[in-house]
């Protein structure tokens, strides 16, 4: 019997991502993938956002800030109507 694992690619991030990103209808739930915004120019993930390469430090949270800034204030316009999408 062939073990699946050696011959499909698992990428465990893209089934989590998928996996939380089918809670979001758009409405009360948003999913917003906002990785690329912490890598650098070479598509890494740099110390001096992430230090372990898993927790945000003060510029890793100001990178999440600025980028969930427009999503969060559209969600909670006084415009938006009451379970409308973003």
């Amino acid at each position: 019997m062939q073990n699946l694992h050696n011959s499909v690619s698992f990428d465990p991030q893209s089934i989590m991502a998928v996996s939380i990103a089918a809670f979001a209808d758009g409405r009360e739930v948003v999913y917003l993938n906002i990785n690329r915004e912490f890598l650098n120019e070479k598509g890494e993930l740099p110390v001096d956002v992430m230090p372990d390469l898993l927790h945000p430090n003060e510029r890793g949270y100001e990178i999440w800030g600025r980028t969930m800034q427009p999503v969060v204030s559209e969600m909670i316009s006084s415009t938006r109507a009451p379970n409308s999408p973003p």
